[in-house]
């Protein structure tokens, strides 16, 4: 069992701003359907409808033959990273969770999952939402439009540019810039998307891009910059002191929690570079990960030993390698 460990002085920058919050961290993470818990970031199963049952059996002959190509070629990865390979639960959950069915995504994401197949930070960024794979995901070639009722992500009709989640209805949201809306969603520099505004069909404000969901007025704002007041918006440290948002700190600075870039905050209160993959670690924010030194975005500690994968990459290696069972 895979164990990983957190910094419990973390403070997450993405906070819930309203009642009935979605985290999605990917429909390979969790699952789609009719659960408030859903997610949406990586599955399969193009034609849709067959995606409930998770029967390949069911899929057109050049589907098969995708997923088919696509768990073979993960399938190193997986050994990669300490998981033994199940191609026929891995093909049960990308039938399940939609995928897209255009010819040139597929085959783009078939050509990084082959390059990536040696490297221990072997997945894809699931922030990027024109990585192919992540397209692979989040474009689902379902029939239903949003607002529809859906039973997973197999169901949903994507676009390009779109991420495409089902909680129990169809939702399409798109990044959009500061000022944008309506918005739904917030995404963290990791990947995971935060739902915080009921809809069927709006805007994705992404940290990467400085911006996040503002439930209030329904508009992606600015993350706030240090000497902001901390009452008017969400800090983009993550942190808050007696005169607004706080700075992040740089490499031997001091810090109490977070610090900037592909450093972290040691037992000595001060910042210093995030730790190697193997190396030993407590705590996931001590290791370096496959962030591009984006601010507050780790790797993950598992079973006392940095990974480069992150938080929803770890979460998503057990469904796509099959090692975890295919939820009702």
């Amino acid at each position: 069992m895979k164990i990983r460990a957190t910094n419990p002085n973390a403070r997450p920058r993405t906070r819930a701003l309203a009642l009935g919050v979605v985290i999605a961290v990917g429909a390979a993470v969790l699952g789609c359907g009719g659960g408030k818990a859903a997610s949406d970031a990586g599955g399969a199963g193009g034609s849709g409808g067959a995606g409930a049952g998770g029967d390949a059996g069911m899929l057109p002959p050049a589907d098969q033959a995708f997923i088919a190509a696509f768990c073979a070629a993960f399938a190193p990865c997986c050994a990669t990273n300490g998981r033994t390979a199940d191609a026929a639960t891995c093909k049960q959950w990308l039938v399940k969770l939609g995928m897209s069915g255009d010819a040139q995504v597929r085959s783009a994401c078939l050509d990084e999952l082959n390059q990536l197949a040696t490297a221990r930070a072997c997945m894809p960024d699931m922030a990027n939402l024109a990585d192919p794979c992540v397209r692979l995901f989040y474009e689902p070639s379902g029939f239903r439009a949003p607002g529809e009722t859906c039973t997973s992500t197999a169901d949903c009709a994507g676009s390009p540019g779109t991420v495409t989640p089902c909680h129990s209805t169809y939702i399409r949201v798109a990044a959009g810039a500061a000022g944008a809306g309506p918005c739904l969603a917030t995404q963290s520099t990791s990947g995971v998307i935060v739902y915080l505004v009921v809809g069927s069909e709006g805007i994705l404000c992404r940290e990467r891009d400085g911006l996040y969901c503002d439930p209030a007025d329904g508009l992606c704002k600015p993350l706030l910059p240090a000497g902001s007041a901390c009452a008017s918006g969400i800090c983009a440290s993550g942190s808050c002191g007696t005169s607004g948002c706080l700075p992040l700190p740089g490499f031997g600075e001091a810090c109490t929690s977070d610090c900037a870039g592909d450093n972290y905050c040691d037992t000595t209160a001060m910042c210093a570079p995030k730790l190697a993959a193997g190396t030993t670690c407590t705590f996931s924010a001590q290791c370096t990960g496959t962030c591009q030194g984006s601010d507050l975005c780790s790797g993950t500690c598992d079973n006392g030993a940095c990974s480069p994968l992150t938080d929803i990459q770890e979460l998503l290696v057990g469904r796509w390698c099959g090692t975890v069972p295919v939820s009702p």
